[in-house]
């Protein structure tokens, strides 16, 4: 996914960002999430600009990242 040059700078260098094991990175975190939250009842929901926030009565918070579309 994403590779840093070893040579140069103390934080190394981007050199490619490979979309689609990102995508599918996001998909397996998403199902993670959602594994997690199974048998649990949700108590708080906040959606905000780039994520939604979960919590659950028992107070565990769960955290999905993206852009909302309308």
């Amino acid at each position: 996914m994403l590779q840093r040059d070893d040579f140069g700078g103390d934080e190394g260098r981007l050199r490619k960002i490979d979309a689609e094991a990102l995508a599918d990175e996001s998909v397996e975190e998403t199902q993670s999430i959602l594994n997690a939250l199974q048998g649990k009842t949700v108590g708080f929901v906040l959606a905000e600009k780039r994520r939604i926030v979960i919590e659950t009565t028992d107070g565990n918070r769960f955290y999905f990242s993206g852009i909302a579309s309308a």
